[in-house]
C-alpha cells in the first residue's frame, strides 16, 4: 500500500528480541510502508528489566507506562500498542485517514487481541499449578473460542475493504 511519499522522520520501536503481535503489527506496517526505522530489539532481561526498575530504555528514552512497546519519533515517545499500531498504519497507508467507521473496525481486531493476550497473562502469573491449569482450561475452551472465533468473522468485512492485506487460514480442531 506504498503510495510514494517520503516519510522524513526519525523513528525507533523499542520492543524485546522475542517476536509478540504487540511489536510485529506495528514492525509490519512499517516494513509494508516502506517506511525506514530503527527497530530496537532490547534484551529480555538485562533491558526490559532496567525499564521495569527505572522506566528508562536503550538511548536514555522513557517508557511512559514503564511498559512496551514504545516508539519515538523525532524525540517524541509514545506508548501502548494500538496507539503505536494505528500511527503506524497512518503512516504506510494502512490505516484508514478519512473512514471512521472502517477504522473503528480495524481498532476493534487489536482491542480483541489485547483482551486475549491480557487473558492468557493472568494464567502466567499464577503460581499455584492447579488453580494455574483451572484458569487455562476455562480459558481455552470458553474466552479464546469466542474471541478467536468472533474476530475471524470479522476479517473477511475489512479484506473486502481492501484495508487487509494479509490473512491465514487457522482450523479448530
Amino acid at each position: 500500500m506504498f503510495d510514494g511519499r517520503v516519510i522524513l522522520m526519525k523513528i525507533r520501536l523499542f520492543y524485546t528480541e522475542i517476536p509478540f503481535w504487540r511489536a510485529e503489527v506495528s514492525r509490519l506496517a512499517l516494513y509494508i510502508g516502506n517506511i525506514d526505522f530503527e527497530d530496537v530489539r532490547m534484551t529480555w532481561r538485562e533491558d526490559f528489566d532496567t525499564m521495569i526498575e527505572t522506566g528508562k530504555l536503550p538511548y536514555g528514552v522513557t517508557s511512559p507506562f514503564r511498559q512496551i512497546p514504545v516508539m519515538e519519533v523525532d524525540g517524541q515517545v509514545v506508548g501502548q500498542t494500538a496507539g503505536i499500531a494505528r500511527f503506524c498504519g497512518k503512516l504506510s497507508g494502512l490505516y484508514p485517514k478519512n473512514d471512521d467507521m472502517l477504522a473503528a473496525q480495524i481498532d476493534q481486531i487489536i482491542d480483541a487481541a489485547n483482551d486475549i493476550t491480557n487473558l492468557v497473562g493472568l494464567t502466567m502469573r499464577e503460581k499455584e499449578l492447579t488453580l494455574t491449569t483451572l484458569g487455562r482450561l476455562y480459558f481455552n475452551a470458553i474466552l479464546f473460542l469466542f474471541s478467536f472465533t468472533q474476530t475471524l468473522a470479522i476479517l473477511p468485512q475489512l479484506e473486502d475493504s481492501g484495508m487487509i492485506i494479509a490473512h491465514c487460514s487457522l482450523e479448530l480442531l
